[in-house]
């Protein structure tokens, strides 16, 4: 099942039961802040096309779970890891797709709501955050997302060939994307957001840097 754990913790019927854990700040399971799994994507990108690397992925998404652990740690806040497993209820799993919408669309251009006084980061999870709340005092939800396109040597050597032909050398193929997001506990709505578009979250010391940035971005850091 889904639980939120440093110690332990386990989802029943949707809600979060919490045992006491090691990063609270009292007996009474309060924190500042519930860690949601970080959701990385690492794609390779071939001269036969797009390759999603499972491996690669995986390695991005443990060390944004350590690098966030440590230093959420080290700057003094508080906090629970959630985690999912082949047992998590759909709700859940709902739950953080639709945290993938509403970060994506708060850059979005949206001609007909401009001057009428809207904004994306308007946008909320709305009621679905009490999935995750149960009977814990958590202030805030921290989503991780990343998104990594990395060009093979054979898509540059073409790429290189094509200029030297056309004149014209086609745009890279290389992204790299990651997002931290916050959003109230209580009301669902979105609270803070950071973008940082360099580094290889594979790499230990890239992804700490990555974290970093991120932290700063919101001042999280030095508190």
């Amino acid at each position: 099942m889904g639980k939120v754990s440093i110690i332990s913790g386990m989802v029943f019927g949707g809600m979060l039961a919490l045992s006491p854990l090691a990063n609270a700040q009292d007996a009474a399971e309060a924190a500042d802040y519930l860690v949601m799994p970080p959701n990385a994507e690492v794609v390779f990108i071939t001269t036969g096309g797009a390759e999603p690397r499972a491996d690669w992925s995986d390695a991005a998404r443990l060390n944004f779970e350590s690098h966030v652990s440590d230093q959420l740690t080290a700057n003094g806040h508080s906090f629970m890891s959630y985690e999912t497993s082949e047992d998590t209820s759909d709700d859940i799993e709902q739950l953080m797709l639709l945290q993938e919408l509403v970060t994506a669309s708060l850059s979005m251009h949206i001609p007909h709501k401009e001057g009428n006084g809207y904004n994306n980061t308007d946008l909320s999870l709305g009621d679905n955050v009490s999935l995750l709340r149960g009977e814990s005092d958590i202030d805030e939800v921290l989503f991780v997302d990343h998104y990594s396109q990395i060009e093979s040597s054979g898509v540059f050597l073409m790429a290189v060939a094509v200029g030297t032909v056309t004149g014209y050398v086609p745009p890279s193929n290389n992204v790299r994307f990651s997002r931290f997001s916050t959003f109230d506990m209580e009301t669902g709505d979105l609270t803070n957001t950071a973008i940082h578009m360099f580094g290889d979250p594979r790499d230990v010391g890239e992804s700490q840097n990555i974290v970093s940035n991120l932290m700063r971005g919101m001042s999280l850091a030095g508190q």
